[in-house]
């Protein structure tokens, strides 16, 4: 299984990343962290991204800011 997931919030299908990642996770039986990713600046999606207790960046995403939430996030495992 993958140690991280990075996901899109905004999927086809009126699907989240959240539906996914509880998707993914209910398969492997495991709670595979995850991040986030949207373009959606909104304080609703916001809040439900955290809520979820994910991370969150926001599009466009900066590869040393994706880079050091990775870091911090596997460090943590």
């Amino acid at each position: 299984y993958p140690s991280i997931l990075l996901v899109d919030y905004h999927l086809d299908d009126d699907v989240t990343g959240i539906e996914v990642i509880d998707e993914l996770r209910e398969y492997a039986e495991t709670s595979i962290p995850a991040i986030i990713v949207t373009a959606d600046h909104t304080q609703d999606v916001r809040e439900v991204i955290l809520e979820s207790g994910h991370a969150l960046l926001h599009k466009p995403v900066k590869p040393a800011a994706l880079r050091a939430l990775m870091t911090r996030i596997l460090s943590r495992s």
